[in-house]
């Protein structure tokens, strides 16, 4: 099965497609090209700004080392999506942090920070793209660094082997359903929610909630995530919220600003299915996806009955938050450009 995720540098780029053809003849069985093509660029894009850290620490901290860091964030349930995207990439580790209840894919190494920021790179929207553009420009100054002052050292010789300078390119300003950025996106931050209403009516929503402002020491004044989120609601004719949420621990006040981005008319939702159906969700909010979706066909063919309500109830006892079961066949439809 051909998989292209572009030039990753001297060396990389054929090892990787070696290693996935291998990897996808175990994943896909004969599904062939049959399945969707998952850009795996924009996905991890997605995925990053919403769950995931990129960290550059400073030259003259004793503490870490200096280099580029990037970590996602997984719940639970997704282990197997944190292992999977690891050895399909080929790049860092998977942490189980069983004590604080998620689950962290970890990429530090030299040469594997570079294989993501190529992926990557074009396919950023929100205001975390000062820190690719970070992490890119420290790959590069790197490079030049060691094209002026050759190290000895095998280890740096190895890691410049296998990179090259990147172009950083610019905010993506596409369409937004035009990629798989926004499935990466909402495996992180966004949810389908089927809720009772009086014990009478199933309500639909699709949701995103993100924090209002982006802001670090790099930045001046904080960014807003508003733009973003305002695109994807013009995009599903959706409706966009701004809340305060006070919240105490350990006996300290604190108050978190959020937006929440929210799909709820049949209309708009269908635009949401026709979305999803073509650029898939990866995690196991694809199974809630799923069910989310069958209740948005049943009502718009059939209407609300009770028959369907007790079916409603029935599945929320294992959906979103309270899913037991959790299987990953639907990983093994998908191929990967």
């Amino acid at each position: 099965m051909p998989i292209s995720v572009g030039f990753f540098g001297k060396g990389i780029k054929n090892n990787w497609l070696l290693y996935n053809r291998k990897y996808s003849t175990k994943y896909n069985n004969n599904k062939g090209t049959d399945g969707p093509f998952i850009n795996l660029g924009s996905y991890l894009a997605g995925l990053i700004e919403g769950d995931g850290t990129i960290a550059i620490y400073d030259k003259t901290s004793k503490s870490k080392k200096y280099r580029p860091l990037i970590s996602i964030v997984f719940k639970r349930n997704d282990l197997y999506l944190a292992q999977f995207l690891c050895k399909l990439t080929k790049c860092g580790r998977v942490e189980n942090k069983v004590d604080r209840g998620y689950i962290l894919w970890h990429i530090n190494k030299i040469s594997e920070t570079y294989i993501i920021f190529d992926l990557i790179n074009g396919y950023f929207r929100t205001p975390k793209y000062e820190a690719l553009v970070r992490g890119i420009n420290w790959i590069n100054e790197y490079i030049e660094n060691q094209k002026n002052n050759p190290s000895k050292l095998p280890a740096t010789i190895e890691i410049i082997k296998k990179i090259n300078y990147i172009k950083i390119k610019p905010l993506n300003e596409s369409d937004i359903l035009s990629d798989n950025w926004l499935s990466g996106m909402t495996d992180a931050d966004g949810n389908f929610s089927i809720s009772i209403y009086k014990n009478k009516r199933i309500n639909l929503f699709y949701r995103m909630e993100l924090r209002q402002i982006y802001k670090n020491k790099y930045i001046i004044e904080g960014q807003s995530f508003f733009d973003i989120l305002n695109t994807i609601r013009i995009a599903f004719n959706g409706h966009l919220y701004a809340y305060e949420k006070p919240v105490t621990f350990n006996n300290i006040k604190k108050t978190y600003y959020r937006y929440i981005m929210s799909v709820t008319h049949k209309n708009s939702l269908k635009l949401v299915i026709n979305y999803f159906n073509n650029h898939p969700l990866l995690s196991s909010k694809y199974l809630d996806y799923k069910d989310w979706s069958y209740f948005v066909s049943q009502i718009e063919l059939n209407g609300q009955s009770i028959n369907l309500l007790n079916e409603a109830k029935l599945i929320r006892k294992n959906f979103n938050k309270t899913r037991i079961n959790v299987n990953w066949d639907h990983l093994n439809n998908f191929c990967f450009k």
